[in-house]
């Protein structure tokens, strides 16, 4: 997706569906006297096959707040979520490296953290994957969804392949033209 010459990760979407990449780009660049990394988002379009599309992004936030509070607002501005008309649905997903009670959450406008839209389910943390204590990671959607289950995966391999549990949200869409 985006790559940083001395960086060898980064972020991906896989889909089943046909999609679109939109964009990719960077929301931050590395600033390497303050030992922060160049930070990104891929956003995509999900073709549903005359249903409409859904928007797609992926996102990894930096370790510092004004680092966090700086690719928010790239991120919620007119070339990426702003660009996106509110009729349309979208998802927004990656690790924010930011609790629920943080600036970011209350900064960010017209989505829904998916964790707290399943009736009985009590939000789980994700990181540190071998003994998760925060909620880092996160699902945030449009009013077009539905929250049909929410899992964190803590098999041995989930716990050793990353410094991070998985967060699986299974999201249930309006059918066309029916959106709250």
């Amino acid at each position: 997706m985006l790559e940083d010459k001395n960086e060898r990760y980064g972020i991906a979407i896989f889909s089943r569906y046909p999609l679109e990449v939109v964009k990719a780009g960077f929301l931050t660049r590395a600033v390497p006297a303050r030992f922060q990394e160049a930070r990104g988002a891929i956003w995509v379009k999900i073709e549903r096959g005359g249903q409409g599309a859904i928007h797609f992004i992926n996102t990894h936030f930096g370790l510092g707040k004004k680092e966090r509070v700086e690719q928010l607002k790239a991120l919620a501005g007119d070339i990426w979520l702003g660009a996106i008309p509110e009729e349309e649905p979208v998802i927004l997903c990656g690790d924010f490296n930011t609790g629920p009670k943080s600036r970011i959450f209350r900064m960010l406008t017209g989505l829904h953290d998916a964790q707290l839209h399943l009736e009985g389910h009590k939000p789980r943390a994700t990181f540190f994957s071998t003994n998760p204590i925060l909620r880092l990671d996160h699902v945030f959607m449009s009013k077009h969804f539905t929250v049909k289950s929410v899992d964190v995966p803590t098999t041995p391999t989930a716990r050793v392949a990353s410094d991070h549990l998985p967060l699986c949200v299974e999201l249930e869409i309006a059918p066309h033209g029916n959106e709250n």
